[in-house]
């Protein structure tokens, strides 16, 4: 049915499986032309942006995602990993802090502390990296997967280890 959001959106990710971007992304615009409102389609235009490596194209899909639904806290996240993949560490830093800003304690919450401070220990801002790696560290039981919760233990090492700080 060419005029219900969802069917263009699923035949989108159809094409994805079937490694399509091109039609995958004509499915996904295709669905929010049919409804502005369908936050799926543009989330979706995103991300395939982002794998095609279209840096532009990708942030301007997130930013109208983020301008229509101000409340997708998924959406600031993921752009904040985009803006990490490719190097963009102030941007990336930027989105992470809105996101932990508008996140309660919970499994996200320590995920993006985690990648706040990775992001913060790349650009080499050490005692600001710090701050977020205990974030993560201190709420790291939040994290069911102990690979996740021994990543947060050894970034936080590494952290303090820059600092000086061995014990």
């Amino acid at each position: 049915n060419d005029k219900f959001s969802p069917s263009r959106y699923n035949l989108g990710l159809t094409y994805v499986k079937l490694q399509n971007e091109s039609m995958a992304l004509d499915s996904f615009k295709q669905s929010v032309a049919i409804n502005p409102e369908y936050e799926k389609g543009y989330i979706e235009q995103a991300r395939v942006y982002n794998r095609l490596g279209q840096l532009s194209e990708c942030v301007k899909a997130y930013n109208t995602l983020i301008a229509r639904f101000p409340d997708n806290i998924s959406a600031i996240m993921e752009l904040g990993s985009v803006y990490y993949q490719y190097g963009k560490y102030e941007e990336s830093e930027k989105q992470y802090k809105i996101a932990l800003g508008m996140l309660s304690k919970s499994e996200e919450y320590t995920q993006t502390a985690y990648n706040l401070s990775k992001v913060l220990y790349d650009e080499g801002k050490y005692s600001e990296s710090q701050k977020y790696a205990w974030i993560a560290y201190d709420n790291k039981d939040f994290l069911i997967n102990d690979i996740s919760q021994s990543n947060i233990v050894y970034n936080y090492a590494l952290v303090q280890e820059k600092l000086g700080k061995t014990t």
